[in-house]
């Protein structure tokens, strides 16, 4: 596998000289860091970044059933992807939640996942079983 060479460019921002494989840089590593920051805090970055999770979001919860699939609660504000064996706390260890809705998007739902709603979701976490439960069967 041969390496591209790598030429002498001049920083548009700063004036310092660089080296890069790309024939079209024109920011040296720390001004391309700086602008790619700036552009995040950026009104169009936020939105843009928000549109993206949120579809993300709506997409797996959509997959997954629509809703709660305790109590049936709808409002995508307050559901959560569950872990049917109760072992994420394993996945949060290595991904943040929004890591965790594009591998499931990426991998197709993979079977293992629900969605709760986050009272249901902390009753099932901290007690083993959700109150819903019992008010169905009573």
């Amino acid at each position: 596998m041969s390496k591209r060479k790598r030429r002498d460019f001049v920083c548009h921002k700063c004036g310092n000289i660089f080296q890069a494989a790309r024939s079209d840089a024109k920011h040296c590593k720390s001004c391309h860091k700086l602008r790619a920051k700036e552009w995040a805090r950026s009104p169009h970055g936020r939105k843009r970044r928000s549109i993206n999770v949120k579809d993300a979001r709506l997409k797996v919860i959509k997959a997954y059933g629509g809703g709660c699939a305790c109590c049936g609660e709808t409002a995508y504000e307050f559901l959560a992807v569950d872990h049917i064996n109760g072992d994420g706390y394993i996945e949060r260890r290595s991904l943040t939640g929004q890591q965790i809705v594009k591998r499931l998007i990426r991998e197709n739902f993979p079977q293992g996942y629900r969605i709760l709603c986050h009272n249901c979701n902390c009753a099932i976490g901290f007690y083993g079983y959700c109150p819903h439960t019992f008010k169905r069967t009573a």
